[in-house]
C-alpha cells in the first residue's frame, strides 16, 4: 500500500468519527456515558490526524516529529476507554479522580518520552527514515519504553474488555442489546491490535488505529441504543431514593460510599455533609455530639440501637448491617439501613403496660397480637413478614402424658421461637396450639432463617417423652400501585403455607 491508498482510508475513517462525535453531542450531550465517550473521541480522532499528517508529510523531519507523536493520543486511548467502559455499566464510584490520576502516569510519561525519541534510546533505540515515497518507510528498533508503553495499554485494554463480559453477564436479557454492541466493538479493536502484530506489521497501514476507529463507532451505537439499560438504573436508583429508611452502602473498611435520598437528608441534619465517600465513624461521632446513646445490642443480628434527641422528643432507631456478596459468595460491601423504630417501641411498651401476655408461654397473647395487625395496618407497614405456627401432635400428648406435659411443649415451643425471632420481631401465643411471629422490616430470608433455626433447635431437644416439632408457614406483605395488601391477607397466605406444610409432615410420619 502507498502512502495515498493509507490516506484515502484514515481520511473516510476520520470522517465518519468525527461526524459520529458531532451526532453524540447533539443527541445526549456532554455527560455521563457521552463525556467519557467524548475523551475517547479526542484521542482516537488525535491519533488519526497525526498519522494522517504524516502520511502526508514529505519533509524527513516532520515525518520523524509526526510518527513520535502519535504516541501522544495512543498512550491515553486505553485509560480512556477503561472510564468510558465503567461509566457504561453505572460503575461510577470507582471512576474517581485518584484514578483518573494514577491511570494517566504512565501515559504522561510515554508522551514526553516519545516528544524527546531523538535525544535518548528509552523509546527507539534505533530510528532512520530509509524511504518517502510511495510509502514512509522508517527503519527502528524500539526501546525499553516502548514495550512498557505496550503492555500498559494491551493490560487496560484487555481489563476493559473484561469488564464488558463481566458486566455483561450480570444484565437482564432483556437489557443486553446496547451491551452486545459494546462487546462487538472490543472484539473489533483487540482483533485489529493481534494483527498488527502477528500478520500485517510491514503492511504501511496501523490495523491498532483501523480498529480503534472503528470502535469508535460502534461504542457510539452501544451508547446511543442503551435507553433501555438506562431506565433499568434510572428504575433502581428510584427505588433506591423512594425508601423512607436511611439506606447507606459502605465499602469493606467502613466507608460510606452512597446514601439514598431520605439517607442524604438526615446526614445534613446532622451537619455531615454526604461528600463521599466518608467514614461511618464520623455519623457515630456526630450522634454523640448530639447527646445520642449508641448501644450494641447483645442478640445476634440485632443490630445497633441508636437513643437520640430530635426536636425535643426522643426518637430510637435501629441500625442493621448485611454484606452484600458476589456470585461466589464474597463480601463485596455492607448495606447498612437505619430505622427509625420509636413509634413501634411506644406500641409495645403499651401492650406492655396493659399486660397483654400469655401467662402459660409469656409470649404476647391473641390480644396483643390483634392490636399489633391493626398497627401494622394503620401504619402500611413494609416490609413486614409474618409466620404461623401450629404444634403436631398436641392432642396426643395431652390425651397420652396428660396436660402437663402438653404445657411443657407448649413453653418449650414458645421458647425455641422466641430465641430464633429477630429482636424486632414479635412472638404471640394466639390459640391453644397457634403462634404468629410478626417481624417489621422482615424479609422471605428472614422467615426462612427463622423457621430452620425452629426446627434446628426442636430437632435437638432429646430429654421429653415426646417429639416436639411445629408446623411452619410464612408470607411476605405484598405491596402493589395500590399501597400494601391487607395483613389479614398477609395472614391468609401464611395459614395456607403452614397447614401444607402440616399436611406433608403428616404423611411423612405415616
Amino acid at each position: 500500500m502507498t502512502n495515498v491508498g493509507v490516506i484515502l482510508v484514515i481520511s473516510l475513517l476520520l470522517v465518519m468519527d468525527i461526524m459520529t462525535v458531532v451526532i453524540s453531542l447533539v443527541q445526549k450531550g456532554m455527560r455521563g456515558v457521552t463525556s467519557a465517550f467524548f475523551a475517547l473521541s479526542v484521542c482516537v480522532i488525535g491519533w488519526l490526524l497525526s498519522d494522517l499528517t504524516y502520511q502526508a508529510a514529505t519533509n524527513p523531519d516532520a515525518i520523524m516529529f509526526l510518527l513520535n507523536l502519535k504516541f501522544s493520543f495512543v498512550a491515553f486511548c486505553p485509560v480512556a476507554l477503561v472510564v468510558l467502559t465503567l461509566r457504561f455499566y453505572r460503575l461510577d464510584r470507582f471512576v474517581t479522580r485518584r484514578l483518573k490520576v494514577l491511570l494517566s502516569i504512565v501515559p504522561c510519561i510515554t508522551t514526553v518520552l516519545a516528544l524527546t525519541s531523538l535525544l535518548h534510546p528509552l523509546m527507539r533505540s534505533h530510528q532512520v527514515l530509509v524511504a518517502i515515497q510511495p510509502l514512509h518507510i522508517v527503519d527502528q528498533s524500539q526501546g525499553v519504553w516502548f514495550w512498557v508503553h505496550a503492555a500498559y495499554c494491551y493490560a487496560l485494554t484487555l481489563f476493559s474488555a473484561g469488564v464488558v463480559i463481566a458486566q455483561h453477564k450480570k444484565l437482564p436479557s432483556g437489557y443486553r442489546a446496547s451491551s452486545v454492541v459494546l462487546l462487538l466493538a472490543m472484539g473489533i479493536n483487540l482483533v485489529a491490535n493481534a494483527l498488527s502484530i502477528m500478520v500485517f506489521s510491514d503492511f504501511g497501514m496501523d490495523f491498532s488505529l483501523l480498529g480503534m476507529g472503528g470502535m469508535l463507532v460502534f461504542i457510539y451505537l452501544a451508547v446511543a441504543t442503551s435507553s433501555k439499560t438506562d431506565l433499568l438504573e434510572i428504575a433502581r436508583d428510584e427505588i433506591f431514593n423512594y425508601l423512607q429508611e436511611y439506606v447507606f452502602i459502605l465499602d469493606l473498611q467502613q466507608q460510606v460510599l452512597e446514601a439514598n435520598h431520605t439517607g442524604r437528608q438526615w446526614l445534613s441534619r446532622l451537619g455531615i455533609q454526604p461528600n463521599f465517600p466518608f467514614p461511618l465513624a464520623r455519623v457515630f461521632d456526630a450522634l454523640r455530639e448530639r447527646g445520642a446513646t449508641i448501644r450494641e445490642n447483645a442478640e445476634q443480628d440485632a443490630g445497633t440501637d441508636i437513643y437520640y434527641s430530635h426536636n425535643d422528643r426522643g426518637v430510637v432507631y435501629n441500625m442493621t448491617e448485611r454484606f452484600v456478596v458476589d456470585k461466589k459468595g464474597r463480601p463485596m460491601g455492607v448495606y447498612t439501613t437505619l430505622v427509625d423504630i420509636t413509634r413501634y417501641k411506644q406500641v409495645i411498651d403499651q401492650l406492655e403496660k396493659a399486660v397483654d401476655i400469655d401467662p402459660l408461654t409469656g409470649l404476647a397473647n391473641r390480644r396483643a397480637y390483634e392490636n399489633l395487625m391493626q398497627f401494622f395496618d394503620d401504619q402500611k407497614t413494609t416490609p413486614l413478614c409474618i409466620v404461623l405456627g401450629d404444634a403436631n401432635g398436641l392432642k396426643r400428648v395431652n390425651d397420652t402424658l396428660g396436660h402437663q406435659q402438653g404445657d411443657v411443649l407448649l413453653r418449650l415451643l414458645a421458647q425455641q421461637m422466641k430465641h430464633c425471632c429477630p429482636r424486632l420481631g414479635t412472638v404471640a401465643r394466639i390459640g391453644g396450639d397457634e403462634f404468629a411471629v410478626l417481624m417489621p422490616g422482615g424479609n422471605a430470608e428472614d422467615a426462612r432463617q427463622l423457621v430452620q433455626c425452629v426446627e434446628t433447635a426442636l430437632a435437638e431437644q432429646k430429654d421429653y417423652p415426646f417429639t416436639p416439632s411445629i408446623a411452619l408457614g410464612w408470607a411476605e406483605r405484598r405491596v402493589t400501585h395500590d399501597g400494601p395488601e391487607a395483613v389479614e391477607n398477609t395472614v391468609y397466605r401464611a395459614d395456607i403455607e403452614m397447614y401444607r406444610n402440616k399436611e406433608n409432615d403428616r404423611r411423612r410420619r405415616r
